[in-house]
């Protein structure tokens, strides 16, 4: 116990001291068993060089200043790009399921349109009326029936 006081102190009066940068210390283990530290090894006896380092120079990732108001902005920079991507996701999906219900919306009218008895027809390149007969009027309502199934499930 006594032992662990005196290094205590002893440690705790060389980082006091302030020493210079790359200052050399010595320790040894005399023949009671006690450590000891100097600046000067005692003669005849085998004492192991440790190098002291101010405690700033104990880490070296603090060379710099760390600037906490320039990782805040950097920070809220980022949450504020997430949040505008996140943003600009969801109004895109509401623009895509939009679209998918206009669409379907859209293929649901046609369907009404070819199941009445009443003439049915489209606009040729020309700008004119074509009337379907039976069998084009069956084939695009069965096209219409895939793709409403396609499309809007």
């Amino acid at each position: 116990m006594d032992q662990r006081l005196g290094l205590s102190l002893l440690v705790s009066g060389l980082l006091a001291a302030g020493p210079a940068a790359g200052q050399n210390v010595y320790r040894w283990v005399d023949a009671q068993g006690v450590t000891h530290y100097s600046e000067t090894p005692p003669p005849g006896v085998n004492a192991e060089r440790k190098q002291l380092r101010p405690a700033g120079a104990a880490r070296p990732a603090d060379t710099g200043a760390t600037d906490w108001s320039e990782a805040n902005r950097r920070f809220d920079a980022r949450r504020m790009d997430q949040r505008d991507d996140e943003r600009e996701a969801r109004e895109k999906q509401h623009a895509d399921a939009a679209s998918r219900r206009e669409h379907c919306d859209a293929m649901h009218d046609r369907m009404d349109t070819l199941r009445r008895e009443a003439p049915v027809y489209r606009m040729n390149g020309a700008g004119e009326r074509e009337y379907l007969d039976d069998e084009e009027r069956r084939r695009e309502l069965e096209l219409t029936r895939k793709e409403l199934a396609q499309a809007c499930g």
